[in-house]
């Protein structure tokens, strides 16, 4: 028989991903499914055999794990951008976010600013 835990965390899962694709998940479900996976992997069993019980794409998991490690929420940052540089001035940087968020045509310092980097 499985887990109440289990089926719980399932059930909301499938709630939460009746939007279809880019379905928003709650802050409070993530976190109960890491520490659902926590408990998995203290007990021997492997990440990926977890993210199939909870029927979760591993991507979908991973991206949580990473940001949960970093102490960060995904999403936009607040930055800002002290001068425009014009375009053939200097080299020109691509940044691109690991939910596809593309912004092209940035100077080093204004790619600083955008990653919140002080030096």
């Amino acid at each position: 028989m499985a887990e109440p835990n289990l089926e719980k965390l399932k059930a909301e899962i499938l709630k939460a991903r009746r939007g279809g694709r880019g379905a928003r998940y709650s802050e409070g479900l993530k976190a109960r499914v890491l520490e659902h996976a926590a408990r998995r992997r203290v007990e021997g069993v492997s990440l990926g055999v977890v993210v199939k019980e909870l029927g979760l794409c591993r991507a979908t998991f991973d991206f949580w794990r990473r940001g949960a490690e970093r102490g960060e929420r995904p999403g936009f940052r607040r930055v800002q951008v002290g001068e425009q540089v014009p375009l053939g001035e200097g080299r020109l940087f691509t940044v691109e976010s690991e939910s596809g968020l593309r912004v092209s045509g940035l100077s080093l310092a204004e790619v600083k600013a955008l990653l919140g980097e002080r030096r």
